[in-house]
C-alpha cells in the first residue's frame, strides 16, 4: 500500500472480484474490466451496511497484510487505525 501525500493527480489500481462498468487491467495486472484507476480520496470504506462489514474488511486487511509481511518488510499507514480495528483483536494476535 502506497500513501501518495500531496500528490492530487496521483491514481490507485483497484481489482474487483468481479468485471465493472468502464473496467480495464491495470495495465496487466489483473483481468480485463476487473481493475479501476481511482484518486485515493475517492477511497473510503462504507460504513453504512454495519459493523460486520467493517469488521470483515478488517479481518481481510489484516489477512493481506499477513500474507505479503512473509516475503520481505512492509509499511501499512492507516488513518484513524483504533476505530478500524475495533472488534477484530483476536485477528491482530497473528501479526
Amino acid at each position: 500500500m502506497l500513501a501518495f501525500e500531496d500528490n492530487g493527480s496521483s491514481k490507485i489500481g483497484v481489482r474487483f472480484d468481479k468485471q465493472i462498468p468502464d473496467g480495464n487491467d491495470l495495465g496487466g495486472l489483473c483481468e480485463e474490466d476487473h481493475g479501476f484507476f481511482c484518486s485515493a480520496e475517492s477511497l473510503c470504506p462504507d460504513f453504512s451496511a454495519g459493523e460486520e462489514v467493517e469488521r470483515l474488511a478488517m479481518t481481510e486487511l489484516i489477512e493481506v497484510i499477513s500474507e505479503e509481511n512473509k516475503s520481505g518488510p512492509l509499511i501499512v499507514l492507516l488513518k484513524d487505525v483504533e476505530k478500524s480495528f475495533i472488534g477484530v483483536t483476536e485477528s491482530l494476535s497473528s501479526l
